[in-house]
C-alpha cells in the first residue's frame, strides 16, 4: 500500500504541477506529459545541475499519478491532509491531523468566551433583581393598596443581606477572588475546629457568624442581618418593658405618695 512519505509534513508535494497537468487529467495525458518532460530533463541529455532534481521529481510524480490506486490515495492526501489511508473494498479510511490553534487564536477565543459568559451572567443578575423588585411591589399592593404602593415608588429597602447587582459580582471577578475565598474559608474552619473546640478559645463575633451560617446553610450577610434584627427586637422589648415599669411606678407613687423601691414604714400600715 502506497502512502506518501511527505503526507505527515505540513506541505504535501503537488505532483500535478511537477508534470504540468490538471487534477482532472486522464492517465494518457499524465503519461504523455511524463515522457515529454523525461526526455527534456534526463541526465544523459541535460547536463545542468537542476535537471537531476527536476528529473527525480518527475519520476516520483509519475510513479504516484501513473498508478490508479496510488493516485486515488494521493488525491485524498492532497485535498484533506489525511494520512494512513487504507482501503477496505470500495471504501477508503484515513486519519486527519488535528488542527493546532495558535496562541493568538487561543487568546481571541478566551476573550470572546469570557465576554459572552460575563454578558450572560450580568443579564441574569439584572433579571433576578428585576424579579425581586416586581415581587416586592406586588406585596406592597396587596398590603397597602394600589394608591399607597404607587406613592412609595421604586424606593425599596433591601433586607436579608441582599444587595443589588454590581460589577464586583460578575463571574470573571468572582473567579479571580475565588482563591482568596477558599483560603479565608479554610482559615475560619481552622479557627472553629482547632482553636475554639480544642483550645477552648473565646469565639469572636465573626466566628459566631461563620458557625451560624454553616449550621443554617445561608450567607454570612444574612446571619448578620438576622442578628441585627434580633438585637433591634430585643432592644425594643426592653424599652417597652422599661416604659411600662416607669408608668407603673408613677401610678404607684401617685396613689401611695412614695416610690416602689422605698421601704414600707410599719406605722403607715
Amino acid at each position: 500500500m502506497f502512502v506518501c512519505a511527505k503526507a505527515e509534513t505540513e506541505a504535501v508535494p503537488d505532483y500535478y504541477s511537477y508534470l504540468g497537468v490538471e487534477m482532472t487529467a486522464e492517465t494518457k495525458e499524465i503519461k504523455k506529459a511524463y515522457r515529454r518532460l523525461a526526455k527534456r530533463f534526463h541526465p544523459d541529455k541535460n547536463k545542468t545541475e537542476e535537471a537531476v532534481d527536476i528529473f527525480f521529481k518527475i519520476q516520483e510524480a509519475y510513479e504516484t499519478l501513473g498508478d490508479a490506486e496510488k493516485r486515488k490515495t494521493y488525491d485524498i492526501i492532497l485535498k484533506t491532509g489525511a494520512k494512513d489511508v487504507q482501503y477496505h473494498g470500495k471504501h477508503a479510511y484515513w486519519t486527519v491531523e488535528p488542527y493546532k490553534f495558535s496562541p493568538v487564536e487561543i487568546t481571541i477565543f478566551l476573550v470572546v468566551f469570557s465576554s459572552l459568559i460575563t454578558w450572560v451572567h450580568w443579564w441574569y443578575l439584572n433579571y433576578r433583581h428585576q424579579r425581586i423588585i416586581h415581587k416586592i411591589k406586588r406585596m406592597r399592593v396587596r398590603k397597602y393598596g394600589e394608591r399607597k404602593a404607587a406613592a412609595m415608588g421604586d424606593d425599596i429597602d433591601f433586607k436579608g443581606g441582599y444587595q443589588p447587582p454590581t460589577i464586583n459580582k460578575l463571574l470573571p471577578l468572582e473567579i479571580i477572588r475565588f482563591p482568596k475565598k477558599i483560603g479565608l474559608l479554610f482559615y475560619k474552619w481552622f479557627r472553629v475546629y482547632i482553636l475554639i473546640k480544642r483550645f477552648k478559645m473565646e469565639p469572636t463575633e465573626d466566628d459566631k457568624v461563620f458557625i451560624l451560617s454553616s449550621i443554617h446553610n445561608c450567607s454570612e450577610e444574612t446571619i448578620r442581618f438576622r442578628m441585627a434584627e434580633e438585637k433591634e427586637r430585643v432592644e425594643k422589648e426592653m424599652a417597652a418593658a422599661k416604659k411600662a415599669q416607669e408608668k407603673k411606678e408613677k401610678k404607684y407613687k401617685r396613689r401611695t405618695g412614695r416610690s416602689m423601691n422605698e421601704p414600707v414604714d410599719e406605722r403607715d400600715l
